[in-house]
């Protein structure tokens, strides 16, 4: 097995081979893990919420790779999954988790969200907003994910997308104003 191989390649050939211990979907896992492990970590802000999550995306992907549409990318719609993974445990724990320790990379969506914010006080911000409002601002300035894949990510237009990181700066610097770290 030719670890190399596109995406869309090795979905194909796990796919041709579901059940079987299909080294192709270990390609992808492999290919994947960290990533999205740290995406899970930093939208639940939760070492065992970001296992959880995490372990919950791939059997998700896992049961749900012959309903993938081979037409569209794979790395949007495994984010889809995984964000949906993180929410759902999020939603599970009953509360929006408060920023207990410091999660590496979230500098980035820090600096993006305010320039002239100090980047604990905006990390803490991060924390009081919804998790769906977070993930969206994680995806698109810590994990870089253009419009378009997070228009796939989102099951939605790009406009709607600009729209909605348009809508998460405001509420990020609405919480920011009221004083962010309280």
């Amino acid at each position: 097995m030719d670890p190399n191989l596109p995406d869309e390649a090795l979905v194909a050939l796990a796919r041709a081979h579901l059940g079987q211990g299909d080294q192709a979907f270990k390609a992808l896992y492999e290919r994947y893990k960290d990533e999205l492990f740290a995406f899970t970590l930093r939208v639940t802000r939760d070492r065992t919420l970001a296992e959880d999550a995490f372990q919950d995306a791939f059997v998700r992907v896992f049961q749900n790779l012959a309903s993938y549409d081979p037409s569209r990318p794979f790395r949007p719609w495994l984010y889809r999954i995984a964000r949906n993974a993180a929410v759902d445990r999020l939603r599970r724990e009953g509360k929006a988790r408060e920023l207990t320790h410091e999660v590496a990379g979230e500098d980035a969506v820090a600096r993006d969200a305010s320039r002239r914010e100090d980047a604990d006080r905006t990390r803490v911000a991060l924390g009081r907003l919804e998790p769906d409002v977070r993930a969206l601002l994680v995806q698109r300035h810590a994990q870089g994910l253009k419009l378009a894949e997070l228009a796939e990510v989102w099951a939605c237009t790009e406009r709607t997308v600009r729209n909605r990181l348009r809508r998460a700066a405001g509420e990020l610097a609405a919480v920011l104003a009221e004083g962010g770290a309280a």
